[in-house]
Formats: structure tokens, C-alpha cells, sequence
């Protein structure tokens, strides 16, 4: 698959690098506005690309080995299949945290990760049941692609 920008540059078109970094941020969230926020991004991505979306489901390592750990009464090859799932997604916190991204807290905060994991499941089964969305204090709906204020 090409690039646009080579696409671009194939044209004969002129292709030019930003020479400002983009950087974000993660405003301090209560509970209730941390879980907007996922809502409204897992809608929105859902909206978007609906066939990824759903394909996200095989994503949930965690989730399908504490399934496989529960439905096997607790066999070991099921806590084989637990354990190795949290070494890996451990691992790619670690390299991508760390070496990637030089976050310095990502070993204090690695002990979340199972449960944030989780909570994507969650979240990823809520944004399945409607199309509405808060931000910044309004509802929306969202559906093809636009956002449509809710009246109160």
C-alpha cells in the first residue's frame, strides 16, 4: 500500500514536513468524565470504521484467558494461557511505555494494565448499544459520520 504522500509526490506534487510537533494531553477526568471519554471515542471510531470496530473483540487477550481460565474450571493449562497473555501485554507496556514513548511512570502504573484492559471490554461492549455521546458537557448524537446536539 502507498502512502498519500508518495501518492502525492508521484504527481509531481509538492510534499512538505509540519515542522510543529503535535503533542496532547490527558486533562485530569473524574470517573464519570474518564468513561465519556472512552464512550465517545469508542462510538466514534466505531462509527467510522464499523467492521474494525467489531473485529476489536479478538484484541481482548486478557479477557478471552480469564474466559478460557473460568470455563476450564481452572485447569493449568488455562493459568499457562493467563499467565502468558499478561507476560505479553506487559511486555508491549513495557516497550512501548519505555522505550518508545520514555514515560518514567510506566513501571508504577504497569499493575493497571490488566485492569484498564478490562475496562476497554467494557466500554467496547457499552459504545455497542446507541450512538449518543457527551462532550464538554453536551449530548450528541452521532451516526454517518456527524455529530448532531441533542436538545435538552
Amino acid at each position: 500500500m502507498t502512502t498519500s504522500w508518495v501518492r502525492a509526490w508521484a504527481l509531481g506534487l509538492q510534499v512538505k514536513l509540519s515542522d510543529v510537533v503535535v503533542e496532547t494531553f490527558l486533562p485530569p477526568y473524574r470517573l464519570a468524565g474518564f468513561f465519556a471519554h472512552q464512550l465517545r471515542w469508542a462510538r466514534g471510531v466505531r462509527d467510522a470504521r464499523a467492521g474494525g470496530y467489531f473485529g476489536l473483540i479478538f484484541t481482548f487477550g486478557i479477557l478471552w484467558a480469564l474466559l478460557a481460565l473460568v470455563a476450564s474450571h481452572g485447569a493449568l493449562w488455562s493459568w499457562g494461557s493467563v499467565a502468558f497473555v499478561l507476560l505479553l501485554r506487559l511486555s508491549v507496556a513495557l516497550v512501548v511505555g519505555g522505550k518508545i514513548l520514555r514515560d518514567r511512570t510506566v513501571l508504577n502504573d504497569l499493575w493497571l494494565i490488566p485492569l484498564r484492559d478490562l475496562i476497554a471490554v467494557a466500554v467496547w461492549l457499552i459504545s455497542l448499544g446507541g450512538h449518543t455521546v457527551t462532550w464538554r458537557g453536551e449530548r450528541f448524537q452521532l451516526k454517518d459520520g456527524k455529530l448532531t446536539r441533542l436538545t435538552r
